[in-house]
């Protein structure tokens, strides 16, 4: 008889749900819809528009993955390396043009990026914690 998975935790649901919360404020951040993010960053507009949708979009599985009552600990799992290597990799390009962004454009680096590492490791402690 194959066992099925277990249901998320309350708490692993609130912290998918977080995540996904996170993105959404990413997502308005990049949109220029406050500030001028693509100014910032130094690049067009396009790029920073762009990556707010594909914010979005990410917040709206997650929130869709922290209400689905077949989300699985493996989909934490995976979303919680997955936070870790973006905010990773998003530091390292950063720093190689960090002298190239306004000051608004490192807080906003450093936002997503922190936010992204902090993530996912609440997704993984809370995982080997069993909570």
């Amino acid at each position: 008889m194959t066992r099925l998975p277990a249901p998320l935790s309350p708490l692993l649901r609130r912290i998918v749900l977080a995540d996904a919360a996170f993105e959404f404020v990413a997502a308005l951040l990049f949109s220029g819809l406050i500030g001028r993010a693509h100014f910032w960053l130094n690049v067009a507009q396009g790029i920073t528009v762009t990556g707010a949708g594909a914010f979005a979009l990410l917040g709206a599985g997650l929130a869709g993955a922290a209400i689905y009552r077949g989300t699985t600990e493996n989909f934490v799992r995976v979303l919680a390396f997955a936070n870790v290597a973006s905010g990773a990799a998003i530091w390292i390009a950063a720093l190689a043009r960090w002298s190239q962004f306004e000051p608004e454009g490192q807080w906003l680096v450093a936002f997503v990026a922190d936010g992204c590492l902090a993530l996912g490791a609440l997704q993984w402690l809370a995982l080997r914690r069993g909570v």
